[in-house]
């Protein structure tokens, strides 16, 4: 049989000898190993912005996920918080020039993005795409979200380029650059806000200490859950759905991961400045003006979609979202305390005003911050106990929307209010005998951590 030419030309290409790959040295594969990137133009597609606003640009990660999607809180697993299904490490920021230039060093082999920022470091603009840069390597683009036609203009180079690149920098209080919510944010509300937003009956209804619940904290469920803060966004445009506009400012705007739109992100959509808890943090609300340092822990964490957990480690790993603390350890089935004795007092006297009470992965009923109605610090203060309890003991809150009836418990004695508390005891003690990722005495179902796998890299 004849081969053809084409073929025999072909495979004879193939059989010579071909010189090997270029391999990279070892020190470029290491850990710490780092890139470059220069943005010529940030005001460049930035649409609103007037020139001279942007003052620095922010590195973060999203963090490799380790775990598969299984057991799902949120529609996450691990759950992580109420949006990013990641955790995030901020590398720190560098100034940008005059002219929108900013030339600087990159971590390389990590999954990196830019968030342009004011001079008080709250973000106008947040890149929703991914970067990546190779050991040695330098990138440019620009401009932010800048058109794909665009070139970069002619005329003087880039006040940027005339140095060499910066460094990032980050504040001493960011440990290893992870942005979760108990290290960065919750000491500012235990400094400024918890001796008004604690208690049986705290200011507003709004609870803002550390104490944990069922997925989180009851700070991190109040300011957005019980605040009612999620608003979907059109999935093409990214515009807010026009229902969604009508209603209130959220206190914290965030994305959920599984509707967050596919459209270019604009400034201010998100963020800080579409968050309405800037009215308090940049006001004298609590008596004084919270210092810049602190109210900065607070812009980062809004702006890194309000992450809550810093590690994908959890000790729970057949529950929902692995750290279900009203689910068994050994089988991830609620938890006899929950199924059987704290919701048969809610199915009798709660359910036929509040609705079914929602399973984590519950889409459509997971946003107003009935999971954090158990309080296993402090199960006495639970909402569930404290808010239909007579006062002065509690908020003294009626079970009718008319107001006529009379609270739930009228005293702390009733047999319901000692079921549920009773009850709640019994998951705190749970919690405390396998305490999950942001408890003291944490062990972990995985003992690798975010926090592990960053250590010895340099800043």
């Amino acid at each position: 049989m004849r081969i053809p030419r084409s073929v025999a030309t072909t495979r004879w290409r193939f059989a010579l000898p071909r010189p090997p790959p270029l391999i990279q040295p070892q020190a470029a594969r290491l850990p710490g190993a780092s890139g470059a990137f220069l943005l010529v133009d940030v005001y460049r597609g930035l649409q609103g912005i007037e020139r001279g606003r942007v003052k620095y640009l922010r590195v973060m990660e999203q963090v490799r996920k380790t775990e598969d999607l299984v057991s799902r809180a949120f529609d996450q697993s691990p759950v992580m918080s109420y949006a990013t299904y990641y955790a995030k490490r901020c590398w720190g920021t560098v100034p940008v020039e005059e002219d929108g230039s900013c030339y600087f060093q990159a971590p390389a082999l990590r999954e990196i993005y830019f968030q342009a920022l004011d001079a008080e470091g709250r973000e106008l603009q947040r890149m929703t795409s991914g970067a990546q840069v190779m050991p040695g390597q330098t990138l440019s683009c620009i401009g932010c979200h800048e058109p794909r036609q665009a070139a970069p203009p002619r005329g003087n180079p880039p006040l940027a380029t005339l140095k060499p690149a910066q460094k990032l920098a980050n504040p001493a209080w960011l440990k290893d650059g992870i942005v979760d919510f108990p290290t960065v944010v919750q000491p500012v509300l235990d400094q400024y806000c918890v001796r008004c937003h604690d208690g049986a009956d705290p200011s507003g209804g709004l609870l803002l200490n550390g104490d944990k619940t069922r997925l989180f904290s009851m700070a991190y469920d109040n300011l957005l859950g019980r605040s009612r803060s999620y608003r979907q966004h059109d999935m093409a445009t990214g515009e807010m759905l026009p229902a969604e506009q009508a209603r209130p400012k959220p206190l914290v705007h965030f994305f959920w991961l599984l509707r967050t739109p596919s459209g270019v992100n604009q400034p201010l959509w998100t963020g800080s400045f579409a968050s309405r808890l800037l009215d308090y943090v940049d006001t004298e609300h609590c008596g004084r003006k919270i210092p810049r340092e602190d109210r900065q822990r607070i812009y980062l964490w809004i702006d890194a979609n309000v992450p809550y957990y810093g590690t994908y480690a959890h000790s729970r790993p057949l529950s929902p979202g692995r750290r279900d603390l009203c689910t068994e350890v050994a089988t991830g089935a609620d938890s006899a305390w929950f199924a059987r004795d704290f919701l048969g007092v809610y199915r009798r006297a709660c359910e036929s005003c509040h609705g079914k009470y929602p399973h984590p992965n519950d889409h459509a009923n997971i946003w107003d911050g009935r999971l954090a109605w158990i309080d296993f610090t402090r199960p006495e203060l639970s909402p569930a106990l404290t808010a239909h309890l007579a006062r002065p003991f509690g908020r003294g809150l009626t079970n009718a929307v008319n107001g006529r009836l009379p609270p739930v418990f009228a005293t702390r004695a009733a047999p319901d209010f000692q079921t549920m508390l009773q009850a709640i005891e019994t998951g705190r003690q749970l919690m405390l005998a396998t305490p999950e990722a942001d408890l003291p005495g944490f062990k972990g179902f995985k003992k690798e951590t975010v926090a592990d796998e960053l250590a010895g890299l340099p800043r």
